[in-house]
């Protein structure tokens, strides 16, 4: 979780590009975990990918991940430690409300394109870290692991997402605003009564 709040916070060192301070807190963020390897990845990526089709289309791909594992595929290839085949023995899929989620948020910047045409450089970056997110996720859905590796991106949705509801607030048909506040806080209500295990849900007995 430390490892994942510093890569959060150096980002906004990088787009500020004070690059010294990002890769000292980078730095930092690889010793505390090895997660933070992720940002020689994606970084690259949402550079110099700037194309809005290449994220839509991307986790529409990466649905591959719920009829086949790569995570066993990568083990054997050396792709990951071998340490790390102990987490062959996990079952994943918990995420998958978590990538319901990320849809949710990606479908809003899809379908109101027009209204966010003219959110800054920083949300730009904010989605395509994200949206790699969603199709990480998606991919490794059956792997745990490999899950809590991507909320590394994940975590981008809690600065994208109020940036995309301001938008479309100031947007001409504001009751579409609404319609998706309403029905984003059910989701959230319903995500956390599943969160809530049932033994839980009972009168106390003294």
């Amino acid at each position: 979780g430390l490892s994942c709040a510093l890569g959060f916070w150096a980002i906004n060192y990088l787009l500020k590009k004070k690059y010294l301070l990002f890769s000292l807190v980078v730095t930092v963020s690889f010793f505390i975990h090895s997660t933070a390897i992720l940002w020689v990845i994606i970084l690259p990526i949402c550079f110099y990918v700037k194309n809005k089709m290449f994220y839509f289309i991307l986790p529409v791909f990466c649905t591959i991940g719920l009829f086949f594992n790569p995570f066993p595929l990568l083990l054997s290839l050396g792709g990951v430690p071998e340490h790390m085949a102990i987490y062959l023995a996990e079952e994943g899929g918990g995420g998958f409300m978590v990538t319901v989620f990320g849809f949710v948020i990606m479908g809003i910047y899809i379908l109101f394109q027009k209204y966010f045409i003219d959110l800054d450089e920083d949300n730009a970056f904010y989605f395509r870290f994200f949206a790699l997110g969603v199709g990480l996720n998606l991919l490794f859905i059956q792997s745990a692991i490999f899950q809590r590796f991507t909320y590394l991106l994940f975590q981008f949705g809690v600065l994208l997402l109020p940036s995309l509801l301001l938008a479309l607030q100031k947007g001409k048909h504001r009751y579409n605003f609404v319609f998706l506040h309403f029905a984003l806080a059910c989701f959230l209500l319903y995500y956390a009564f599943k969160l809530i295990a049932p033994g839980i849900i009972r009168p106390y007995s003294y």
